[in-house]
């Protein structure tokens, strides 16, 4: 027998064994018992998605917070404070100086009913010492006299030893309304200290000290609020007359 007639023969003879034993090479294996396998299930999720965070509120602070309902203590180095010849509960000595525009004006007769603002200031001799006092008595027009009206809270900025010219020229920048007096010897400052300017005092209604500092810094202006609310109460609404 040829080696190809013996290879044909292995395959017939394979052949019908399987045929016997109920085999077909196309026909995938099936379990011993006759049933379908059993459906493939999805896999489950390796791991569940976490929950989204929710955002933790941020509290804003308002504008608003709690009013003053005393007046703050006057805090000063012992340095200042040896500079200081009157301080809270003393009256502003009483005097009569020539205005800006050359008048004499008494002191008194300019404080407010409820409250009177005094600075004491000097320009300077520089542009930028200039910019400065400008922007101190432009703040005390917002902060006293435009909030609560002049008949309530004025203002007197008694300028030491400055020219009529540059007093002018700094009443133009700051666009100011209450008194500018003039003290050009001094001798009325020399009254309340021996030096260091400016100076800020709220004389209340009775026209005695409640509350000063030396010096100004925006802690200045903001204490310098707080202590006209103590004295005159809440600045008047946007609008009225005598508001910004």
């Amino acid at each position: 027998m040829s080696k190809r007639a013996a290879v044909w023969g292995a395959w017939a003879v394979l052949a019908v064994a399987m045929a016997v034993l109920g085999c077909s090479p196309d026909r995938p294996p099936q379990p011993a018992d006759g049933l379908a396998p059993p459906p493939l299930e999805p896999a489950a999720e390796s791991a569940a998605k976490p929950e989204p965070k929710q955002p933790i509120p941020i509290e804003v602070p308002t504008e608003s917070g709690p009013q003053p309902t005393t007046i703050p203590e006057v805090k000063l180095s012992e340095a200042l404070r040896a500079t200081c010849k009157i301080g809270v509960g003393d009256p502003l000595p009483e005097a009569t100086l020539p205005a800006a525009d050359g008048k004499n004006v008494s002191i008194s007769d300019l404080r407010g009913e409820a409250a009177t603002v005094v600075l004491f200031w000097t320009a300077g001799e520089t542009d930028t010492s200039k910019k400065i006092a400008a922007s101190i008595v432009a703040d005390i027009q917002a902060d006293a006299v435009s909030a609560y009206g002049a008949q309530t809270v004025n203002a007197v900025a008694i300028n030491q030893r400055d020219s009529a010219e540059t007093v002018a020229e700094i009443l133009t920048q700051a666009k100011v309304g209450f008194p500018i007096l003039m003290d050009p010897s001094g001798d009325y400052f020399s009254q309340v200290a021996t030096e260091r300017l400016p100076r800020i005092y709220v004389l209340d209604r009775d026209g005695k000290i409640a509350w000063f500092d030396v010096d100004y810094s925006e802690t200045t202006r903001r204490i310098l609020k707080d202590v006209l609310r103590v004295i005159a109460g809440d600045p008047q609404p946007a609008g009225q007359p005598g508001s910004r």
